[in-house]
């Protein structure tokens, strides 16, 4: 087997709307009406094969590439270019509302104290052999349990 490896590359795309030869050497791939043609050499064209559906790429060290429609939208997502937020909204989670930016603000600072508590209590069990493992034990289910339900405070579920 093969190592998996996931994408977090930036770049510049569009889905290709048509494309024209200019003439042996040049070619013109056409994004949605209002966006300037991107002009490609006949190169690109015999190794790409680029197609209508499909998609024009530039990575940030300048390389121009093609992928397919579906390989492209399953590993990227549009940016909103003005803030290099995600325009990705994830789906719905039953009986939990959208969260605002000061209540994701907050959910993620609970997020971290906890990481930060979680491994103040992995230091314990780690640097002090002698310490009660019960107590331990104990206490990262007492913190667990309230970080949680801090959480919750937050998010304000609608749900048992």
């Amino acid at each position: 087997m093969f190592p998996i490896f996931q994408s977090h590359k930036v770049v510049e795309a569009f889905r290709i709307e048509g494309t024209r030869q200019i003439d042996d050497f040049m070619w013109n791939l056409f994004p949605k009406q209002g966006m300037p043609a991107v002009v490609v050499t006949s190169d690109f064209i015999t190794k790409h094969n680029p197609q209508v559906g499909g998609y024009w790429v530039r990575y940030e060290d300048g390389y121009e590439s093609y992928s397919p429609a579906h390989a492209f939208e399953s590993g990227y997502t549009p940016m909103d270019t003005a803030s290099s937020n995600p325009l990705y909204t994830p789906p719905p989670i039953t009986g939990y509302r959208a969260l605002d930016q000061q209540e994701l603000d907050l959910m993620n600072a609970i997020k971290a104290k906890g990481n930060e508590i979680g491994q103040l209590i992995e230091r314990i069990r780690l640097e002090l052999p002698e310490h009660d493992p019960l107590w331990a034990n104990i206490a990262t289910t007492d913190l667990q349990k309230g970080f949680m339900a801090l959480g919750r405070a937050v998010a304000r579920p609608d749900c048992f």
